[in-house]
């Protein structure tokens, strides 16, 4: 058996070596998320067309019509204020006025997402814990091809302008599916607007 630091010594090898190829497919799972048939489909149009038909058939279509969602242009407008601010404090006053909706209507149309994990919240870390729960949250999309896909966005990580975003959006999937039945993320802003950008806590 390897000891640990040749393993180390092995992995890194292995990393240089296929460095490129994997940094090509992380940049492709950022632009067009991690849905298998659109990770197994071979041209940009087709990533795209197979993403087109994911949102308008489950997100678009089955969700607004179990949900009973009146107001379809708010729920769409929604999801592209969710994406423009991917990573950033939700401002409940700020989506209200640009979405033209009611407070309760936003509420749940946000609890409507959640629970059909198309966006995901990140609450802020307090040590007073009643604080979080009035706190500013973030949201993130479960899947960054389908938030690019509100966008209309799925140019190379070189050209935009939201590449931070999308890196901020990956590490939160990562974390919360990494997490234990015990852990708990969050991210911190102080009153001077220094931020960490994820906590984590065990226990």
């Amino acid at each position: 058996m390897f000891k640990d630091s040749e393993k180390k010594d092995e992995l890194i090898t292995l990393l240089k070596v296929y460095e490129q190829q994997f940094l090509a497919l992380f940049e492709e799972y950022l632009i067009y998320g991690g849905y298998p048939e659109v990770v197994l489909s071979g041209s940009k149009e087709q990533k795209i067309l197979k993403l087109d038909s994911i949102a308008t058939s489950y997100i678009q279509k089955d969700i607004r019509e179990v949900a009973r969602i009146d107001n379809i242009d708010a729920y769409n407008a929604l999801l592209r204020y969710l994406a423009i601010n991917t990573g950033a404090q939700f401002n409940l006053a700020s989506a209200k006025e640009t979405v033209k909706i009611s407070t309760p209507t936003l509420s749940k149309y946000l609890m409507l997402l959640k629970e059909t994990y198309i966006v995901d919240e990140l609450i802020p870390f307090f040590i007073n814990k009643n604080r979080e729960i009035s706190k500013s949250k973030k949201i993130f999309y479960k899947d960054t091809g389908v938030r690019n896909l509100q966008l209309q966005n799925f140019n190379t990580l070189s050209i935009r302008t939201d590449t931070g975003a999308l890196y901020e959006n990956y590490i939160f999937n990562l974390l919360e599916h990494q997490k234990s039945i015990v852990q708990q993320n969050f991210f911190y802003r102080t009153q001077s607007k220094s931020e960490i950008d994820y906590i984590v806590n065990n226990e």
